[in-house]
């Protein structure tokens, strides 16, 4: 005769009215909720993201199930929480706006169906679709529900590119975490670029003089001024920093030498007019004016790009 322990006759037992379509444990949790056995649960509510725990203790003699869900209105496919940081001070001439956010998806899939599936989105999934809708794809800007929730926390209107992004990727559990960070810096000058810095400065005249050293003088050298001024000058500085990766990979001369951006559009034209309005060209009674050797740097396996360019000028009164 072959004989069961008692922990085995009690698993049968469960297995039996778990797996059995007309035990009494058979029923999912959408029919337990529409029997109105739970309390005080909203109509329109389902179970998803299934887990089942089995739990054995053969000295005792004891086996036991326990099914977990999550209960969310029958429509959603995932669950979003997220938390707002607003930063500013005298340091710093802009306000920053971070957002912490942490996106779980829902499957109606059961707690064995994962991986045979195929046909029904896993939580991940429905993860996944939820950052892309709230997020405009990956591609922001001021439709993008992430941005509207950072312009309206300040009173200043916030640039709708976040400064900083973070993503973490959770597939089995279902679930995606992001960072971002805002602030209200102005758009950007340059079409389609990650950032950009432009520099203007300035040199005025300054007297002109000698310096004439002097033996054995315990005061330093004696200053003599000989008349006339210095000239005027005005330099400025632009740095780009466009995305490496749409570059490429190559090694030949086109991916790497007539890529720069100041070969392409619309970057050169908008180069160009840049110039133009901070030159000395058109600044009111410039007399004229000469351009020194312009400086140019590009890295094209960073996407980076730098111009200097530097005036002296001569004015009319």
């Amino acid at each position: 005769m072959n004989r069961k322990q008692a922990w085995e006759h009690a698993r049968d037992f469960i297995k039996y009215h778990v797996d059995s379509s007309g035990g009494v444990y058979s029923s999912s949790i959408n029919d337990i909720l529409s029997s109105g056995l739970l309390l005080n649960i909203p109509s329109g509510y389902a179970g998803f993201n299934h887990i089942r725990s089995e739990n054995l203790d053969k000295a005792a003699g004891t086996y036991s199930v326990s099914d977990t869900y999550i209960l969310s209105p029958s429509g959603e496919k995932a669950l979003e929480n997220y938390s707002l940081s607003i930063q500013s001070g005298r340091d710093n001439a802009f306000i920053k706006v971070s957002i912490d956010g942490n996106i779980k998806g829902l499957s109606p899939l059961a707690a064995s169906g994962y991986l045979a599936s195929g046909q029904v989105e896993t939580p991940y999934d429905n993860a996944y679709s939820k950052y892309l809708k709230i997020s405009n794809s990956g591609q922001f800007g001021i439709g993008c529900d992430l941005y509207k929730r950072a312009n309206n926390s300040v009173a200043s209107k916030i640039n709708a590119q976040p400064n900083s992004i973070s993503l973490g990727v959770n597939e089995t559990n279902g679930e995606i975490t992001y960072n971002l960070e805002f602030d209200n810096r102005p758009t950007n000058y340059f079409s389609g670029v990650l950032s950009e810095s432009i520099n203007v400065q300035d040199t005025y005249p300054g007297d002109v003089f000698a310096v004439i050293p002097v033996i054995g003088r315990s005061t330093g050298p004696v200053l003599q001024y000989i008349g006339g001024r210095t000239e005027y000058k005005r330099d400025i500085t632009i740095d780009i920093l466009v995305d490496y990766t749409d570059i490429g990979y190559n090694h030949d001369r086109a991916s790497l030498m007539l890529t720069k951006p100041s070969l392409n559009e619309p970057i050169r034209s908008q180069l160009n007019s840049l110039i133009n309005d901070l030159s000395p060209a058109t600044e009111p009674y410039i007399r004229k004016y000469f351009l020194n050797p312009p400086s140019e740097s590009w890295s094209p396996k960073e996407g980076s790009y730098s111009l200097s360019l530097s005036w002296v000028y001569e004015l009319d009164r």
